[in-house]
């Protein structure tokens, strides 16, 4: 029996820790957080001794990474975005208490953070709880996946690239979930298409034509950094590599009329604009916009006379003159009270 949770905060001084103060719950699968060592053994031969010798085992790379796999929500998940992306702007919407984020692709560098991850165990012998830390103290996204369910709440995997784990920093008393926290679901989802208007400082995106019939999308996006290589046993700082990569799927009931088969056939770009709205609070919701993209599939095949005809949509969005390389993709963050 065990659980766990992070609690992370933004660094300034890659390799430099910092105090986190960020609390999030973990899915219970798929999280990987993991020292990642790279091991060299010694290819000499020593006269009368059979077998490795383990002073010919030396550590030349103290790496770490994983995943993180979370749910979707509103008060702090700012914070994610922003990692993902890069690049973040954040104003007051008006005379409200409402904060909007506006989340691109950076052009330069990624930001990285410190989390540490909190393992409670227990002993079925002793009938104890014990908790241990384990401090990543410079973290960077080096990919990530959305997906949104056809019935379920959003769940956003984070793959992290970075520095070695220690276990000497004291754990971080959690926090727990704040009841202004809203889980974002597809109870409250909807996609659009079409004519496309980009979000604004406080204004949210738009597209104008709505999409029926939506059974689940998934986007993942590849940061492609690259760590230098040179001496040293401490991991480089992770830098841009080739432009981000940004691709998904679409699963949707075939519509007359719809546009993802004449996309398809005629090569022709679409938009998509995903909004995940809080049911407790209308105010606070998630835009995920795609000003342009070209898709990959597919006519409608034959299926069972008591089942609507879907099609899947594989895509990759694309640079234009209406998405230039950091807008490929856009993340508008909506929270009521809090500034991300």
């Amino acid at each position: 029996m065990s659980d766990s949770t992070i609690v992370v905060k933004e660094a300034t001084a890659w390799g430099t820790a910092v105090t986190p103060d960020r609390t999030f719950c973990l899915l219970g699968s798929g999280e990987s957080l993991d020292y990642m060592p790279e091991i060299v053994t010694s290819g000499a031969h020593c006269w009368g001794k059979r077998g490795q010798s383990a002073a010919g085992e030396v550590v030349i790379r103290r790496a770490g990474g994983g995943d993180i796999p979370l749910e979707v929500s509103t008060a702090g998940f700012g914070f994610w975005w922003k990692m993902c992306l890069g690049s973040s702007t954040s104003a007051k919407v008006g005379a409200t208490t409402v904060y909007q984020q506006v989340h691109k692709l950076a052009a330069q560098s990624q930001p990285f953070f410190t989390v540490q991850k909190l393992v409670q165990s227990y002993n079925p012998i002793t009938g104890a709880f014990t908790t241990e830390p384990f401090t990543f103290g410079a973290m960077m996204v080096a990919s990530w996946s959305l997906e949104i369910p056809e019935s379920g709440i959003a769940t956003l995997t984070v793959t992290t690239t970075g520095r070695d784990v220690v276990t000497a920093t004291a754990a971080v008393v959690p926090a727990a979930r704040s009841t202004a926290d809203h889980l974002l679901h597809s109870g409250g989802a909807s996609l659009s298409t079409g004519a496309y208007v980009a979000p604004g400082a406080t204004t949210l995106a738009t597209a104008a034509t709505p999409i029926a019939g939506v059974r689940s999308l998934s986007i993942s996006v590849d940061n492609n950094l690259i760590t230098p290589p040179g001496w040293g046993s401490a991991v480089s700082r992770p830098i841009p590599g080739a432009a981000p990569t940004v691709t998904g799927t679409l699963n949707v009931d075939y519509v007359t009329g719809g546009p993802f088969v004449d996309a398809f056939l005629n090569r022709t770009d679409l938009t998509l604009l995903a909004t995940l709205a809080a049911i407790e609070n209308s105010d606070e919701l998630v835009q995920i916009a795609i000003p342009s993209l070209r898709v990959s599939g597919e006519v409608p095949k034959a299926g069972a006379p008591t089942e609507m005809q879907q099609l899947s949509v594989p895509f990759t969005a694309m640079r234009s003159a209406a998405a230039p390389s950091d807008d490929l993709i856009v993340v508008v963050n909506r929270t009521d009270g809090t500034t991300i």
